[in-house]
Formats: C-alpha cells, structure tokens, sequence
C-alpha cells in the first residue's frame, strides 16, 4: 500500500525539499500552502478511502496555524501523526503542546536525516 504523507508548507523551497524526501523513502507527498487547506486535505482524502499516513507541517501557516491544524484534526478523531517544523521563537510554545497533543517537532534549520529518522519513527 502507497504511503501518503501531506506536507503543510507555505514556503515552496522547504516544500520541494520535504518533497524529495518523502520520495525518495517511497511515499507520495500531497500538499497544502496553509492550514485551512491542509484541514480539508485530511478530510477529503479520508472521504476518498485514502487515509494520510503522516502529516509534515509548519506552525507559522497562513489560515490556521500548524498548532491549530493538530488541534482540529484530533478533535476530529483523527489520529494522524504529526511532524512539526518550527522558527526557534516558537520552540517554547510547540514544546509544551507535543506533550499534549503527542507529536514530534523539529527547529529549523534542521538536518534532513533528523526528518527521515521521524519518518521511520512512525513506521512509515
């Protein structure tokens, strides 16, 4: 079975980059530029009978925030595992919600290895 993983990106270099990886692991990358449209993305793929196995997301989206993106995706009961990107100037908030919500984070700039061993962490 194909893997798909969303990445929830506004910047289109960082995008292509997470793209790559994701490819290059064997997984299928679908996209979303800001929150609102990731949020859809979960629902309709899970509509179409194709669920997203990991999402890779930013916190600073336009819409809704990478935050708000975990939030309303559980209080769908969804249970997705989340991989978030973050600024340092947000490390302190993100930190504190990955304990509560159960999700990984990375600070950028960050090594691309970091991002595949996440990956594998989830069996993906």
């Amino acid at each position: 079975m194909i893997k798909v993983m969303l990445i929830a990106e506004n910047d289109p270099l960082l995008r292509s980059l997470l793209s790559h990886v994701i490819s290059t692991i064997g997984c299928v990358a679908v996209f979303a530029t800001d929150g609102i449209s990731a949020l859809r993305t979960i629902e309709e793929n899970k509509q179409y009978g194709c669920s997203i196995s990991l999402v890779i997301t930013d916190v600073d989206l336009p819409g809704i925030d990478g935050l708000q993106l975990i939030k309303q995706t559980a209080i769908s009961k969804k249970e997705i595992p989340f991989i978030v990107i973050t600024a340092s100037d947000r490390e302190n908030e993100v930190k504190l919600l990955s304990k509560e919500m159960n999700f990984d984070y990375i600070t950028k700039p960050f090594d691309i290895k970091d991002i595949i061993d996440m990956i594998n962490k989830h069996g993906i």
